[in-house]
């Protein structure tokens, strides 16, 4: 399975010379914490929300003077659509990074790739694929988080009321 089939695609980019706040509003008006930083059309490098606070707010700059080009990684980590997940999965543990820009022909950010969504693809090809061959078996006394309705879900059912627990993919696409 190639990238380009699991990406999230119309990736939202910034400006380089772009202030740290214009880039935090961009980040909350489409709901990602990470963009592509782009200097007379050339990617140059990411920011994220992290790098934001941490490499600025925690140090004191102020994000309405202080331009994204300042703060950003410079060392982007892309592969190109038509690569594999495996690959990406692989550059991602090799570079310790939780997103990748997808770039199309004209080496242009077309697309991002998170660490969980991969995840659950590279789960689902393992298995599809006959590369995950024995199943993890559970204690006995495992209990998986509550149901929808707060209540235990074995036969015996105490009726003691859990705690609601929500995965990630509960939550949405996690970009």
């Amino acid at each position: 399975m190639q990238i380009k089939e699991i990406m999230t695609p119309s990736v939202d980019t910034i400006r380089a010379h772009a202030s740290l706040q214009e880039a935090a509003r961009k980040m909350d008006l489409c709901d990602v914490g990470f963009l592509p930083v782009l200097n007379d059309g050339e990617l140059v490098g990411v920011i994220t929300d992290r790098d934001i606070t941490i490499r600025a707010v925690a140090k004191g700059l102020d994000p309405e003077h202080t331009s994204v080009a300042q703060t950003m990684t410079k060392d982007v980590v892309s592969l190109p659509e038509n690569s594999d997940i495996e690959d990406a999965s692989d550059l991602m543990e090799e570079r310790n990074v939780r997103r990748l820009v997808v770039t199309g022909e004209d080496d242009q950010p077309i697309g991002v790739i998170s660490k969980d969504k991969l995840a659950m693809y590279v789960g689902i090809y393992a298995m599809d694929n006959g590369i995950v061959k024995d199943t993890q078996e559970f204690p006995k006394d495992f209990e998986p988080a509550a149901l929808a309705d707060g209540k235990r879900g074995d036969a015996e059912g105490d009726g003691k009321e859990r705690k609601q627990v929500r995965s990630a993919r509960d939550q949405g696409d996690p970009r």
